[in-house]
C-alpha cells in the first residue's frame, strides 16, 4: 500500500526536486512498515517457559492420580520429562514465529499424552474383591 501511495507522489511531482523529494520520502513511507518482531531467541524462551508450565502441571496431576500405582506414576513421569526434553530441542530447532509456535503447540500435546490415568479406584476395588 505505501509503494502504491507513494508511486502516485512520484508521478505527481512537476520537477525533478520534486521528484527527487518524493522519492526519498516514499522510500522512507516503505521502510516504516516494517517493525520487527520480537527476536526468535526471545521467542523460543517464552515458549520452553510454557512447556515447562505444561510439564510441571501433568506431573503435578499424574502424581496427583489415585488411579496409578507408584511405578506406573513413575513411568509417566519420566516419559513427561522425556518430552519435555524432546520438545525444547525442537522449539530451539525453530527457526521463525510460526515454526516455534506449531513446535510448542506439538510439544503441549505430547506433554499431554504421557498422563494416562489407570483403572478407576472402585473398579480395582471391585476387582480385588472378586
Amino acid at each position: 500500500q505505501s509503494l502504491q501511495d507513494n508511486d502516485g507522489k512520484v508521478d505527481q511531482a512537476k520537477d525533478a526536486d520534486a521528484i527527487n523529494a518524493a522519492m526519498a520520502a516514499g522510500k522512507q513511507a516503505i521502510d516504516a512498515t516494517h517493525q520487527a518482531g520480537t527476536p526468535v531467541a526471545d521467542q523460543q524462551a517464552a515458549q520452553k517457559k510454557s512447556l515447562q508450565a505444561e510439564h510441571d502441571r501433568v506431573v503435578q496431576a499424574i502424581n496427583a492420580d489415585p488411579t496409578l500405582t507408584s511405578d506406573e506414576k513413575q513411568k509417566q513421569v519420566q516419559a513427561a520429562d522425556q518430552s519435555l526434553q524432546d520438545n525444547d530441542g525442537k522449539v530451539d530447532q525453530a527457526k521463525d514465529a510460526d515454526a516455534i509456535n506449531a513446535a510448542m503447540a506439538a510439544g503441549k500435546q505430547a506433554i499431554d499424552a504421557t498422563h494416562q490415568a489407570g483403572t478407576p479406584v472402585a473398579d480395582q476395588q471391585a476387582a480385588q474383591k472378586k
